[in-house]
């Protein structure tokens, strides 16, 4: 048994037994890194750039840290450096606060293992060599990324440092082994403001690539059932460089123009054929419109 002990007057103390959402079917997303370009499309390509193979070790990749600094269309100033952080780290980072929940975490603490983590991600337990992989060099990342969301006007910070404060495993991969995880504190002022949306897990994991997930993210993060908006605005939301004017949809070649357009044709009507979009979702023109088959209710 792996104990930990928490700090008196620890923030997260209060949100263990929040029942705001049932973590067996439903993921929580935090709006604050949804709606601030924080989890970006990233391209197996681009992630390959990304990488190097270790000096030391050959077996293990290494994530090659950028720092990116930005203003979002929502008016935060962003600071963000460290590995990039993708829609597959953003849905690692939802299942990780609803294992919290599932698994009585205490004081931001969490002991889960590969199979909690599969089992949600993958929807079974036992994950292969390959998938084991993927899901401890994300962990790495949401370790390592380091990120600042401030408001400038109120020299208030809305979000400091990385999602995982602390990471660390017990035990040998063979047997018994765990993870013990840290979350960060700010994920609890986000949520008892209820600025989080609710995934279900089966609709989650049935996607594909990375704009499907974005895209389903964006439209559960509304109040409403919808969300209409440009591509450059969706541009600015989704992908790496797309957080300064000067690198937004509008200023691109014609061709990038068209690939991004048609990857997220492809993905509205993906998200169609799953019935997570209704018929009515488009693009029309330069604006894009999601209408979501059920609404969904925020901060229940």
């Amino acid at each position: 048994m792996i104990e930990i002990r928490g700090k008196k007057n620890h923030p997260f103390t209060p949100l263990n037994g929040m029942s705001f959402f049932d973590p067996e079917k439903e993921v929580s997303s935090i709006d604050i890194l949804t709606l601030n370009n924080i989890f970006c499309v990233v391209s197996k390509r681009r992630r390959g750039e990304l990488e190097k193979v270790s000096e030391i070790n050959s077996k293990r990749k290494i994530d090659i840290p950028i720092v990116r600094e930005f203003r979002t269309m929502v008016g935060f100033h962003c600071v963000v450096s460290g590995p990039l952080l993708c829609q597959y780290d953003a849905t690692v980072a939802s299942i990780l606060l609803a294992l919290y929940f599932e698994l009585d975490g205490s004081n931001g603490n969490l002991v889960c293992n590969y199979s909690d983590i599969a089992e949600k991600l993958y929807g079974k337990r036992h994950p292969s060599g390959k998938l084991k992989d993927d899901i401890s060099r994300s962990l790495t990342r949401l370790k390592g990324c380091n990120i600042q969301i401030m408001d400038d006007d109120s020299d208030e910070f809305i979000w400091q440092k990385s999602i995982i404060k602390d990471l660390s495993t017990n035990g040998k991969k063979s047997r018994g082994f765990k993870f013990i995880i840290e979350l960060n504190e700010y994920f609890v002022p986000a949520l008892k403001k209820q600025q989080f949306s609710l995934q279900g897990i089966l609709e989650l994991i049935s996607l594909s690539g990375e704009y499907q997930p974005a895209l389903y993210r964006l439209v559960t993060s509304s109040e409403h059932h919808y969300v209409e908006l440009s591509l450059d605005d969706l541009y600015c939301l989704v992908t790496e460089k797309g957080s300064t004017s000067k690198n937004g949809f509008f200023r691109l070649e014609s061709t990038t123009k068209s690939y991004f357009k048609k990857n997220i044709a492809n993905s509205i009507e993906g998200l169609k054929k799953r019935n997570i979009l209704t018929s009515e979702s488009k693009i029309c023109g330069d604006t894009v419109i999601l209408k979501k088959v059920l609404c969904e209710t925020k901060g229940q």
